[in-house]
């Protein structure tokens, strides 16, 4: 049984910066959402449309879409309760889908910690992070899996923000250690975005990632070859790039024959073949993902990763659960499900 899993952004303070009660906005910088965006009538419907595909996990972007009891002072205006995420929590379970929470520890990602953001890799930080892991166990009733993000982490997604921080080198291994290793605890396996490894070689990669570790590529675009994803790279620095080349240059492949589980993450985010159905909200026609490229992008999966290694597959529309971006959201859904089935990758 594979999983097969939609990335639902309950909170959407996983972009932009932190900004103080007292701190003066500047109009030419990007602050974090003073309040969290989800409909319930978006969730709802989302949810009935992955039950109806037949999905059995949903991914949970808490970043300022829940209440953390061991932290309130994080909780922006309209953010659910944690009774509100237990409950729901629970009717997933009944339609078959398993909550999973996930919490962005990418520097580029982390403005839902709010204050804490700006204590990175410090004691206070830590002891935070400790805490909010807990908390999230508990909503989610002693969840199998935690999603920690870690996507992204460089200067070039912060250029617009109030603070930019990236760790490098030990210090981002340090951090990812200690997110793990907080997870383990909780007898939970770590999922993670795979941008911000630095490394191109399959037998480093393994001495660093512990094999429990679910290893979740983001891989957009079709009919992609392996020169495109390496000038992507040197252009646009270290991002998710890098998963292409993974996946095109064999490493993802290589990765699975040494006994790590792979999850997919594809998305339909821009479709730049029909834009008259769908508005154009952020990056037009620049922007190189396409709905096209999930149906191919899990034909080349299945040759490229060892079989009983890729997992299944996760559906990321990235954008907020509002009334206006419902269409992206069910059409994810289904572009998701569409792939799976034409390859019998039953949930």
């Amino acid at each position: 049984m594979k999983i097969r899993s939609a990335l639902l952004h309950l909170g959407m303070n996983m972009w932009r910066g932190y900004r103080a009660p007292d701190e003066k906005i500047d109009p030419k910088l990007g602050y974090a959402r003073t309040e969290c965006p989800t409909e319930p009538a978006v969730w709802d419907a989302v949810v009935r449309r992955m039950h109806e595909r037949h999905y059995n996990m949903a991914i949970i972007d808490l970043g300022g879409g829940v209440e953390f009891p061991s932290h309130p002072e994080i909780t922006v205006k309209g953010s659910r309760s944690a009774q509100w995420m237990r409950d729901e929590v629970r009717r997933l379970a009944d339609m078959g889908i398993e909550a999973v929470p996930k919490l962005n520890f990418a520097a580029t990602h982390d403005a839902w910690l709010g204050i804490y953001e700006r204590m990175l890799s410090t004691p206070k930080y830590y002891e935070v992070v400790k805490d909010i892991i807990a908390d999230a166990v508990e909503m989610f009733g002693n969840p199998r899996f935690i999603h920690i993000g870690m996507d992204e982490e460089d200067a070039t997604w912060q250029k617009n923000y109030p603070m930019v921080v990236v760790r490098r080198g030990e210090l981002w291994w340090h951090d990812f250690n200690f997110y793990q290793k907080c997870i383990e605890s909780h007898n939970a396996r770590t999922i993670t975005f795979c941008s911000s490894m630095i490394d191109y070689d399959a037998d480093a990669l393994a001495r660093r990632i512990p094999k429990s570790t679910v290893l979740n590529p983001a891989l957009y675009g079709h009919d992609r070859t392996l020169e495109w994803a390496k000038n992507g790279f040197k252009k646009y620095g270290g991002h998710w790039w890098r998963d292409q080349v993974w996946l095109l240059d064999g490493i993802l492949r290589q990765l699975s024959e040494r006994g790590f589980d792979i999850l997919s993450c594809s998305s339909n985010w821009v479709d730049v073949s029909n834009k008259k159905k769908y508005p154009v909200v952020k990056y037009g026609k620049d922007y190189p993902q396409d709905r096209q490229s999930i149906a191919w992008l899990h034909d080349l999966l299945a040759k490229e990763v060892v079989p009983e290694r890729l997992i299944g597959g996760m559906t990321a529309p990235w954008t907020a659960m509002e009334e206006k971006f419902l269409p992206y959201w069910l059409d994810g859904i289904d572009l998701l499900a569409d792939a799976m089935d034409a390859h019998g990758w039953r949930s």
